[in-house]
């Protein structure tokens, strides 16, 4: 199983890091391209796998293909090796907002999965949910669980929910780390040192979500059980209503939602 990754950016260097660190694939086998050629021969001779000399070039070398490059550079990318591209090749995209339809007209020949992961996979805590083209079948659902299973969680949903679902966990771990940054700099004013705090509150954020995930205990539950009436806990919390933090992160979501849509929106306008 030849794999090969379009565009070594943050995202589809992780992904490519944690196939290469599983060890379960061989380094022959993993292929990279990526315009900037600096860039590109620092990564694969750091990972000590194969660098090529243009997508067509990847493509060619490749079963599986992972385009990793922006969303709007994918109209021209998809023309680039539409004309190398076969029914023998399983197309990985992970460009945020652009539809299964975009890829199946564009690389009509190949089988296509939309798959959305998360920066933490890196260290392999990662969160992603892919949905099946129509020309996918049972062994490519397989493959697509194996790989990113050495990343973290891996979870199907049907497309029309990827938009919001990637929100609610490829964006969280930019947001959360905003959270924690805000902690850790409140705490420091307090007289904790910063490498303190941040053990400490990212410490505090792992273990809520590990307890929530392993107990299956609701969030909302949570807040219960830890904030006593009166207590410290439930001071923070008052602050928060005040400021009507939930609306904020409402807002937040919808804004999120709406550049997903302008994302799709504006490949269509490309076609």
């Amino acid at each position: 199983m030849r794999i090969g990754l379009l565009g070594t950016g943050n995202m589809g260097g992780a992904i490519l890091k944690s196939i290469v660190e599983s060890n379960q694939f061989n380094k022959k086998d993993l292929f990279a391209f990526d315009v900037n050629s600096e860039k590109l021969n620092k990564f694969c001779s750091d990972l000590k796998i194969q660098a090529c000399t243009s997508a067509i070039d990847l493509v060619k070398n490749s079963d599986v293909i992972i385009l990793a490059c922006k969303p709007q550079q994918m109209p021209v990318v998809c023309s680039e090796i539409s004309a190398v591209i076969s029914s023998n090749h399983l197309v990985i995209s992970i460009a945020a907002g652009i539809p299964l339809k975009f890829f199946e007209e564009k690389l009509n020949k190949a089988r296509i999965i939309r798959v959305m992961p998360n920066m933490p996979l890196l260290v392999r805590a990662g969160m992603t949910v892919f949905s099946l083209g129509k020309n996918t079948n049972s062994e490519d659902k397989k493959l697509i669980e194996e790989i990113f299973s050495l990343t973290g969680t891996v979870l199907e949903v049907s497309e029309e929910k990827i938009g919001i679902a990637s929100i609610a966990f490829s964006c969280m771990p930019g947001w959360t780390a905003y959270f924690m940054d805000a902690f850790i700099q409140a705490c420091k004013k307090q007289g904790l040192s910063e490498e303190q705090a941040q053990i400490m509150i990212a410490q505090a954020f792992l273990g809520s979500g590990k307890y929530v995930l392993e107990t299956k205990t609701k969030p909302a539950d949570l807040v219960k059980q830890v904030a006593s009436p009166g207590g410290i806990t439930q001071q923070g919390l008052e602050v928060f209503d005040s400021v009507q933090l939930q609306k904020i992160l409402e807002q937040a979501v919808e804004r999120g939602m709406k550049r997903t849509q302008e994302l799709a929106q504006g490949v269509e306008q490309t076609k």
